[in-house]
């Protein structure tokens, strides 16, 4: 019989978020009661502040016993993958079944926070290790239009990774739900946005049963978003730049060399961001489609396989599709 769910750890990321913690932690506070209501678990909520320069520790602080949660305050930023990191320890060492990321700068939906546990507890059984949001799965659901370079990243990487063996329509969504007696598997050693794409590789290296949930597209405004990350950001580096980071970060995990793959990708993000106004609700999904269908035409689970099978033992056969020696044979 499976185990019953019993402790669940929400996390929230946090960085420069004073103007919006105290609205979202209040509505944090009713979706820990409908949780506890509902169910016979402990619901606990954990604020880690990734080093924020404003006033959000004092804010966190002045609001903390009102709504109910924990803060952790690290002395300097320190990125959002080593944030999600240190979520996990803390859900591994505090023995939690699972722990859910959620993003407090607004841009995911409160009141789905509750619907992410009641699916978890009645989709116990099924033995998830991880349940991941995705804005893209219900174009029904609370649409609003994204920002025009960031979706097609996304889809382009969502895609690359499709190949691997996922069937993913939203690789970057921060709303998650992880199984935490199997994050010991992950060998996770980035710390910045592009973490995400280590942990999915290591997800699929280690044959993780994951799941999509649809979610709301929530997207806040961009200069407001600028104001706190500054143009600096790696996020509002060119689409082409953030392409061909991820994209070699998916080839180093793989063991692939795909630079020559890396300027076509560039090229379907280029042609679709100078030839589409906007993304729409009407034309996404549309969009989403022929972008993978063009990334699916590179073939890339032929290509070579890179490592060195002399630190590996046994041999290789140089090909993904047959590769059993080294983790990458798709599964």
């Amino acid at each position: 019989m499976k185990k019953p769910i019993n402790k669940i750890l929400l996390f929230l990321p946090c960085y420069n978020e004073a103007e919006n913690c105290v609205s979202v932690l209040k509505e944090i506070k009713q979706e820990k009661e409908k949780v506890e209501e509902r169910h016979a678990i402990n619901f606990d909520v954990l604020v880690i502040n990734d080093g924020s320069t404003d006033i959000t520790a004092d804010t966190l602080k002045n609001h903390q016993s009102l709504f109910e949660f924990q803060v952790l305050n690290l002395p300097q930023n320190k990125g959002y993958g080593y944030v999600i990191k240190r979520g996990f320890q803390i859900a591994q060492q505090k023995s939690y079944d699972y722990v859910i990321s959620f993003d407090i700068d607004g841009q995911h939906e409160s009141q789905f926070i509750s619907q992410f546990v009641d699916f978890l507890i009645q989709n116990n059984t099924n033995n998830y290790d991880i349940v991941s949001g995705s804005r893209y799965l219900d174009a029904k659901l609370f649409w609003q239009q994204p920002w025009k370079d960031r979706f097609l990243v996304n889809t382009v990487i969502t895609g690359v990774l499709n190949t691997f063996g996922f069937s993913f329509t939203d690789a970057f969504c921060g709303f998650k739900a992880y199984r935490v007696d199997r994050l010991s598997k992950l060998n996770l050693t980035l710390d910045g946005y592009e973490m995400p794409i280590q942990l999915w590789m290591e997800a699929q290296n280690n044959n993780f049963h994951i799941v999509e949930k649809s979610v709301p597209v929530i997207y806040k405004d961009r200069d407001m978003i600028m104001k706190k990350r500054t143009s600096e950001s790696f996020l509002f580096k060119e689409g082409e730049k953030r392409i061909e980071k991820y994209v070699n970060i998916i080839a180093q995990f793989a063991g692939y060399n795909l630079s020559e793959e890396i300027v076509y990708l560039q090229d379907i993000f280029r042609s679709y961001f100078n030839s589409i106004e906007e993304i729409t609700q009407s034309n996404f999904e549309t969009v989403r489609r022929h972008i993978f269908g063009e990334i699916d035409s590179l073939k890339l689970e032929t290509k070579p396989c890179l490592i060195d099978t002399a630190q590996l033992g046994g041999e290789h056969n140089g090909h993904r599709a047959g590769c059993t020696c080294c983790g990458c044979a798709s599964r």
